[in-house]
């Protein structure tokens, strides 16, 4: 999966890499190049990572991972946090992960075919008529 010039591997060992584009494009160019290293490695998962989503948030990209773990996490690209952000357990493997475009919830598809949503903005306080506090206009990023 591509995020603004960046490439996010995972797979069968429970890994998630992001990659530069440039520093890949670089090494395939140079026989004399050293390889490659990922900016950014996450070892959450414990089972297969089998599905991966990206989405823009403000500065910062999300990366969602699905996993035959049970669980979907949530990630940030912009800065060097190591943990997840966010995490969503299943009753059953994952195989799918989504993003929605309005950035309001995350999406996880299971092995027995069924589709769970979790909120991914924060919600703003009910009933607040008065007072200060929170930003204007809707909620913001779950990180």
């Amino acid at each position: 999966v591509a995020a603004d010039g960046y490439l996010v591997t995972a797979g069968e060992d429970a890994i998630l890499h992001v990659w530069s584009f440039a520093s890949l494009l670089s090494a395939a160019a140079s026989d004399a190049a050293p390889p490659p290293r990922a900016l950014r490695t996450w070892t959450a998962h414990t089972l297969s990572v089998t599905d991966v989503a990206v989405a823009e948030c403000g500065p910062h990209s999300l990366i969602a991972s699905a996993s035959l773990d049970q669980s979907l996490r949530v990630w940030r690209l912009a800065d060097g946090v190591r943990r997840c952000l966010h995490r969503v357990e299943a009753s059953a493997p994952l195989t799918a992960a989504a993003i929605d475009p309005a950035h309001r919830a995350l999406y996880a598809g299971t092995s027995e075919g069924r589709l769970l949503r979790s909120p991914l903005l924060h919600e703003p306080a009910a009933g607040g008529a008065g007072g200060g506090g929170g930003g204007g206009g809707g909620g913001g990023c779950v990180v």
